[in-house]
């Protein structure tokens, strides 16, 4: 039950439990002893440990009644002691006098209240004297003392308030002179920063210095706020309107875009530096120009505050000239410049090793490189013209590394073609589908390289076009020769190769056949050993006369066949 007992616990509550208990206490004292017949019996012992825990209880209830006695007592006391002490200090300036007033304030909101707090101490210390606690002599004095210490208390406010409309009457005087004195601070303050204001174009060594007298004006801008709120607070007990010091506002909101630019400064360094002192080849252009995009999105929200600062304007000029240099650099970077192209461009500026570890951003701009554009532009278009052009003969010459003539035996002939060496006295065809590729192809790089010799950077690549066309003609002269001589070679071998009557008839036309037919077998062979056709028709320079010779001897030939069988 007693743990139910709080410090806020009613005092009616407590003093009926403590009259129950002692009650139940007296009771159980009167208790006598049972008699049964003969049986008496003997109940000192349970009546004992009854009166021991009801003595406990009571015992706890005045102990908790006697802590809230003395605890509510004694903080009245404390309470005017320290009142007291504070009310008898003299305030010795602004910010002493606002807590002065504060205090003054807050205990006389207090003291109404004071005088309903005397009753129940005096309730609780009665009840402790029922119950037989009667309360200490010190505490008897101290609780007689109260209504002294209140009416004393009283006084001490009305003596506290008029001293202190002499102190405030005394004060004012100083708070408005100083009003007056820190306007004229704030005042050259803002022309000392005006004039030094660290928002020049720095070179990278002088920007420590200019970060330093940024935070130097920092602290003195800092050091006046706390000036100006201690007097706003002396204004405040006077009611006097606070002032707005719009240098000093104005100077904060500068000092924190130069704390910005300054800082934007600085990371732009930092990140130029590690731009400018990596090997030129192993520049990550993409790197670079999102750098810069978002340096000058940082600074673009400076604009309208901060456009006609040196520092704004120096910066913006060193991000945009970087920017600028994207297109150079990325000219400079093509895969298409070769030795020769990066000697017309050392030929117009200082000699440079384009492939050193040595050759950086850095070293593009102390050799100027930047201040020829036009040449650089130039050059790098002729490199990619010309590429193109290397790359078209490339194209062609791969093909017709691979361009073969599709020979096959005469008469589909069933036995297999030798492994190695040349074939006995085979006869070869040109295959249709063989000779469609050839064509196709010579058509397609004919229409290629005439539109290369249109190109006012042929120079470089004019004999290796020259050779192609030159070649692709010989092929297509050689393959229509080619055909033309087989299709003739063909009809003739069927009448001269099907038995010996006609051959005994036209002796003479049989071994002019029986010779070109040896050539045929010969050239065949011939392209059946070197089945690439730019191989086979270059290593027999003299194929396309044998050519037109077979073809007039086959002509010939047929004529004469023709003669005889119409006399017939």
């Amino acid at each position: 039950a007693i743990a139910a007992y709080t410090e806020a616990s009613s005092l009616t509550s407590i003093d009926n439990e403590l009259g129950q208990y002692h009650e139940k206490l007296n009771s159980l004292l009167a208790e006598p002893n049972m008699t049964y017949g003969f049986l008496t019996v003997d109940c000192s012992p349970i009546k004992s440990w009854l009166k021991e825990q009801l003595e406990q209880v009571i015992q706890r209830l005045t102990n908790l009644l006697t802590r809230k006695a003395k605890g509510e007592l004694y903080a009245l006391r404390d309470f005017f002691e320290s009142s007291f002490k504070e009310l008898a200090e003299t305030p010795t300036d602004l910010v002493s006098l606002r807590k002065h007033v504060q205090l003054l304030e807050k205990l006389k909101a207090q003291r109404d209240s004071l005088g309903g707090r005397f009753e129940p101490i005096k309730e609780m210390f009665a009840i402790l004297e029922r119950h037989e606690v009667p309360p200490e002599d010190k505490d008897v004095l101290l609780l007689n003392e109260l209504p002294k210490e209140l009416a004393r208390f009283e006084q001490a406010l009305l003596d506290k308030d008029g001293s202190l409309v002499a102190v405030k009457a005394q004060m004012k005087d100083g708070l408005e002179l100083s009003v007056k004195e820190f306007g004229k601070r704030v005042d050259a303050f803002r022309d000392a920063f005006l004039k030094q204001r660290p928002d020049k174009d720095y070179e990278p060594d002088q920007l420590p210095e200019a970060i330093k007298l940024a935070d130097r004006f920092r602290k003195e801008v800092q050091g006046l706020r706390e000036d100006e709120a201690r007097l706003q607070s002396g204004l405040e007990i006077f009611k006097v309107p606070q002032t707005v010091y719009k240098d000093l506002a104005t100077t904060e909101k500068e000092l924190n875009d130069l704390d910005f630019l300054l800082g934007l400064r600085v990371e732009w360094q930092r990140t130029y530096d590690g731009f400018k002192t990596g090997k030129f080849a192993s520049l990550v252009v993409a790197l670079m120009e999102e750098a810069v995009r978002g340096c000058l999105r940082q600074l673009s929200t400076k604009r309208r505050d901060c456009e006609e600062w040196d520092l704004y304007k120096g910066l913006r000029a060193r991000l945009t000239g970087f920017q600028k240099t994207m297109p150079l650099i990325t000219d400079l970077r093509s895969r298409h410049m070769r030795e020769r192209h990066w000697a017309k461009i050392k030929g117009a500026t200082k000699q440079f090793d384009e492939t050193a570890d040595s050759f950086t951003l850095e070293t593009v701009f102390e050799i100027k490189l930047n201040e020829h554009t036009e040449l650089i532009q130039a050059v790098v278009q002729e490199a990619v013209e010309e590429a193109e052009i290397e790359d078209g003969i490339r194209d062609i010459k791969k093909v017709w590394d691979a361009m073969c003539y599709a020979l096959i035996l005469h008469k589909e002939s069933k036995e297999p073609l030798p492994a190695a060496g040349p074939p006995p006295a085979r006869r070869f065809a040109l295959g249709k589908g063989g000779v469609d590729d050839v064509y196709e192809n010579i058509d397609n790089h004919l229409v290629k390289l005439s539109g290369m010799k249109g190109s006012r950077f042929l120079k470089t690549f004019a004999v290796e076009v020259e050779y192609w066309e030159t070649m692709l003609a010989t092929i297509q002269q050689v393959t229509d020769k080619l055909i033309q001589v087989q299709k003739a070679w063909a009809y003739l071998e069927s009448i001269f190769g099907a038995g010996d009557e006609m051959k005994a008839q036209l002796q003479a036309e049989a071994t002019k056949f029986a010779m070109v037919n040896g050539q045929w077998i010969a050239i065949t062979n011939h392209f059946f050993h070197t089945p690439n056709v730019v191989q086979g028709i270059t290593a027999k320079p003299d194929l396309g006369i044998t050519l037109t010779e077979m073809q007039e001897n086959l002509d010939r030939i047929r004529k004469n066949l023709q003669d005889f069988l119409d006399k017939k």
